[in-house]
Formats: C-alpha cells, sequence, structure tokens
C-alpha cells in the first residue's frame, strides 16, 4: 500500500490557505475532483512540501525526522483526501440510501412572502399513505437499498399530524428490514407538547423557518391577518432544544431582512444553535429585489463571518453543524442533491415527482408497478445530465464548484441554466470554506484536550 505514493506528488490543483491569522495552521483541497478540506498544522504542512515526486517516502523522513510509521499516516490522510492522488474517493451516487419529501398537505397557517407552494386544501389521507411507503419499501427491495428517509413538508406538515403519525408508525413497523429515519420541515408555530415528545420518541431531525429577530421575521413569516409568529416560534425551538432533540433553525434572505442577518448570527452564538443562512428561490419575486442590494448584503455578511470567527476561536460557538449557501465541505460532489436519483417528492395524491420543488415532474404513481430508480433514469436523464456541475462550462474554473454544485438544479433550469447568486459563491467562498476549517480545527483541540 505504502509503494503507491513511495515517490509521493501533490495533486495539480492544490488550494492551500490559512484557516485564521491567530492560529497557525492550513486547510488544504484538491479542486480537480470532488474532495473533503483538510486541516493541517505547520509541521504536516511541512511534510507536503516535500511531496514533489523527487523525494521518496525515506528522504522525507530522513529530511524532517520523522518516524516511518508517524510519515505513513500522514500519507496515507493526504492520499485520503486526494491531496496526493487524483483517485476521488467520493461516491456520486451516494450509496446512504434514498430520501423521499413527502408533502402532507398544501395548506398552511402563514402567509410568508416567498413560499413556492401553490396553497389548498388537499392533504395526504391515510390509504394513499400507506400505499406510499408500500412503494418506498418495494423500491429498497428491487434496488438492493436499505436504508429510507422520510422528510415531512408542506405547506405546514403538522396541519396533518394524524397521517403523519401514522406514516412513522407503519414505516417503523414494517417487517422488511428496511431502515426508517425521520425529518421535518416546520414554520414551529404548532409544535405541542404532544408533537414535541412524539418527534422525540422517533429521532426526528427538525428543520424549524425563522427569518430574522422580532421585526424582521415578522415581516415575512406572519399569518394571514398580519400576526407576527417571533414570539411562539422562540419559545417552542427552547422546547425542542430542551428534549435534546436534532433541529436546526434555517433563514432564507430576502430583500426584506438583508439587514437582519447579523443580529441574528448573534442569536445563533449566544445559543449555540444550528443554522441554515440560505438565499430566497424567486419563482415569483423579481430576482432584482436581492441583486440590488448585493453590496450591502455582502457587507453583513461579511460582518457576520467575523463574528463566527471570534466566538469559534474562543470557543462560544463550538457547534459543527451549519450550512452557509448550499455550500457542503463535508459532503463535496458534483450534484447539489439526489434529484432523480435518490431524492423523490411526494404529492398528496402518492405521486413520486423529481424532488419537492418540481411535483409537476411525476415519475410514477404509487400504484403503478414500475420500478422508480428505472423510470426516472429513463425519463429525467437529460435533467441529471445537467445537473451535474462538471457538464457546466460555467463552472469548469470554479475552485467552489464541488461544494455549492451549482445550487439547487430545478430553480437553476427554471433560471435558464445560470445561477443568478454565483457572485455570492465567487466573493464568499474562501471565507466560508475558512470557517469550516476553523470549526473542524477547534472542535479537534477541544477533543484533544
Amino acid at each position: 500500500m505504502i509503494l503507491n505514493f513511495y515517490y509521493p506528488k501533490i495533486c495539480d490543483k492544490l488550494f492551500i490557505d490559512n484557516i485564521n491569522s491567530k492560529i497557525k495552521c492550513s486547510l488544504l483541497y484538491n479542486y480537480a475532483i470532488p474532495s473533503r478540506i483538510l486541516t493541517v498544522n505547520t509541521k504536516v504542512l511541512n511534510i507536503l512540501r516535500l511531496c514533489n515526486g523527487k523525494n521518496s517516502v525515506d528522504d522525507i523522513a530522513r529530511k524532517l525526522r520523522i518516524k516511518d510509521s508517524s510519515l505513513h499516516n500522514i500519507l496515507e490522510k493526504f492520499r485520503e483526501y486526494n491531496i496526493i492522488d487524483t483517485k476521488s474517493i467520493i461516491d456520486d451516487e451516494n450509496n446512504y440510501g434514498l430520501t423521499f419529501w413527502l408533502y402532507m398537505t398544501y395548506s398552511c397557517n402563514l402567509h410568508c412572502k416567498y413560499c413556492f407552494v401553490k396553497k389548498s386544501s388537499t392533504k395526504m389521507n391515510i390509504d394513499t399513505a400507506k400505499g406510499v411507503i408500500d412503494k418506498i419499501i418495494d423500491t429498497c427491495k428491487k434496488n438492493n437499498i436499505n436504508n429510507a428517509h422520510i422528510c415531512f413538508g408542506g405547506g405546514e406538515p403538522f396541519l396533518n399530524y394524524n397521517v403523519m403519525k401514522y406514516i412513522v408508525n407503519y414505516s417503523s413497523d414494517n417487517k422488511s428490514n428496511i431502515n426508517f429515519s425521520f425529518g421535518v420541515v416546520t414554520n414551529g408555530t404548532l409544535l405541542d407538547d404532544e408533537k414535541i415528545k412524539f418527534i422525540s420518541d422517533h429521532s426526528f431531525n427538525v428543520l424549524v423557518s425563522l427569518d430574522g429577530i422580532g421585526k424582521h421575521n415578522d415581516k415575512i413569516r406572519h399569518t394571514f391577518d398580519g400576526t407576527g409568529t417571533y414570539d411562539i416560534v422562540i419559545n417552542n425551538i427552547k422546547k425542542i432544544k430542551n428534549e435534546n432533540i436534532s433541529f436546526k433553525i434555517n433563514y432564507v434572505i430576502t430583500d426584506t431582512n438583508i439587514f437582519g442577518v447579523y443580529d441574528f448570527i448573534k442569536f445563533i452564538i449566544k445559543n449555540n444553535y444550528s443554522f441554515n443562512l440560505i438565499l430566497e428561490f424567486s419563482y415569483n419575486n423579481d430576482i432584482n429585489n436581492i441583486l440590488k442590494h448585493k453590496n450591502r448584503l455582502l457587507k453583513q455578511i461579511n460582518k457576520s463571518f467575523d463574528l463566527l470567527e471570534k466566538n469559534i476561536l474562543n470557543n462560544k460557538y463550538t457547534c459543527i453543524d451549519y450550512n452557509i449557501f448550499w455550500m457542503k465541505m463535508d459532503y463535496p460532489n458534483k450534484f447539489a442533491c439526489g434529484a432523480g436519483r435518490n431524492l423523490f417528492g411526494v404529492d398528496c395524491n402518492g405521486n413520486f415527482c423529481l424532488c419537492s420543488q418540481a411535483i409537476d415532474k411525476k415519475i410514477v404513481n404509487f400504484k403503478d408497478n414500475d420500478n422508480l430508480l428505472i423510470r426516472s433514469k429513463k425519463i429525467n436523464d437529460e435533467f441529471i445530465f445537467n445537473s451535474n456541475v462538471s457538464n457546466n462550462i460555467l463552472c469548469d474554473e470554479c475552485r467552489f464548484r464541488f461544494y455549492c454544485k451549482n445550487g439547487c438544479p430545478v430553480y437553476i433550469k427554471y433560471m435558464n441554466g445560470e445561477n443568478p447568486y454565483c457572485f455570492i459563491i465567487r466573493a464568499l467562498g474562501d471565507r466560508i470554506i475558512r470557517l469550516y476549517a476553523l470549526s473542524t480545527y477547534a472542535f479537534s483541540v477541544r477533543n484533544n484536550n
């Protein structure tokens, strides 16, 4: 095994950057192929500098006075992260299982300005729910897949709580040996004690929408009579935290709450919460509503990043599970998601669709005998090809392409192939990667102390 890098050589497209001026640590990643980010100290970086294809392993060990076993372990880590080998360890098809976004209902108790769901009173009934789970089990069996993740969405999924409970209990009690896990995307207003106990008992991952602090949230997320939701959502977030439920807070940046980002990050740091920070998908609104504020937006976000860096360094913000502008550093890939491959939306009538954002793109109904994965590959072949960032010439020279993957493929198709938010990834990509590396470094230091 060691002979594979007897004369180790750095990959052609390796990017090296300092994590932070206050610590002697660097981050490395190979941007030619999907590769994870590696954080290293000065000693390890000195080893890398000698990996020029001319020095043998013995030469490096002698020059730096390092034990062979230690050096081999470090070189193996380099190879694992594609630093000295061009073979990617990332599996584009993602063998972890299948994910299904189930629309419980198209109705909602809120009237948020950017929501893309066409509202109606339609709900999934129990007969449809049973058929959908049976179809999921059948799909897993036919394709030798052991894991299925169900994410409940809407509308507001808790408006159809009884059917949600039925799905969880029915799928958990099945004798198929399929491992089911569950998540829910909710506005957080209906989380009473019974529902919180239920999602805790079944180990749900919860994504709660909160688009700012106080008025910043309430201008966007309010009831049909204009009543704000901030106070009730904050109270329910505290409840789910007290129950040790895994959750994230989702902040969608719109032209209305751009100036609330910094206060939101202060709130996140104070409470050590996990979060998503994303930009609005403007299907119904003029995209220029956000783009016209782009300089102010960048200023707000850079200011927020300064605060995050400071608090990560001081160990006041210790959460490492956060996502900024869809950049997934722990899962570099050619695809932004598994839409049409291993991720599917299911509408209230039991139609399996391309994804949750494209429920008009039907693949099969739960009553059909077709193999879902084979049928999807056949009818969505062009979409899947275009979803691969390696096939997008606009991304060819971008160092961040395997982390941002050009964003949501459904939205990019809607925008005729161009990502209107590309400017923010190019402007902030290095800072986002440094934040991730800094969090990883701080986590490692805490665990070793």
